[in-house]
């Protein structure tokens, strides 16, 4: 009965998770599966608040990189390298490579929260971190406008049912759309290679 993307999200995720987990051992594969079902529920079942300005920052800067990939000759299939709401270790795996997305509000340094070593030390390659910086104005754009933006050209691709799915497991509910009217511009972007 419930959403068959976010089914396949999920089942993706378990299936990631014991494919990196390095053991055969099928009690320690077993015990890894049970607890990332588990983590699953817990996600699914708790009830959901609106995201945090912080929250909404990182999404915006996320999904600002994925409308940049839409753009180019990826298309599409831009939507399936968006890792980030999977809980990968960086918001994108394009290729055999990766790119963590860090965003900004402008004005003073640039200060960038790494969650965990996983962000910036990895087999994949290359990898690069986009530092994106925005500005509160007048004639940016909140969050519901560029989810809309997205959902326009994802549905005209036929890959709105996965975008969706990415999107809640973000934490973005359509129901919260009043907390999320800040409007942002993007002011400047640089990508380091790590």
């Amino acid at each position: 009965e419930g959403s068959l993307d976010i089914f396949t999200v999920m089942t993706t995720d378990v299936l990631r998770c014991l494919d990196a987990a390095g053991t055969t051992n099928s009690r320690e594969l077993a015990q890894l599966f049970v607890g990332r079902v588990e983590d699953w529920q817990a996600f699914m079942a708790r009830k959901r608040r609106p995201l945090s300005p912080e929250k909404q920052l990182g999404l915006m800067g996320e999904l600002l990189f994925l409308e940049r990939l839409r753009l180019t000759n990826l298309g599409s299939s831009a939507v399936d390298c968006w890792k980030g709401p999977l809980h990968a270790p960086q918001d994108f795996h394009i290729g055999g490579g990766a790119v963590e997305v860090k965003s900004s509000l402008a004005g003073g340094v640039f200060l960038a929260k790494i969650n965990s070593i996983e962000q910036l030390d990895t087999e994949r390659s290359p990898l690069f971190l986009a530092a994106l910086r925005f500005e509160v104005a007048d004639d940016g754009s909140d969050l519901v406008g560029m989810v809309a933006h997205l959902r326009e050209h994802t549905a005209a691709a036929g890959v709105s049912r996965a975008f969706d799915a990415l999107l809640l497991v973000s934490g973005y509910q359509d129901e919260h759309a009043e907390h999320y009217r800040r409007k942002l511009r993007f002011v400047d972007g640089r990508a380091f290679e790590i």
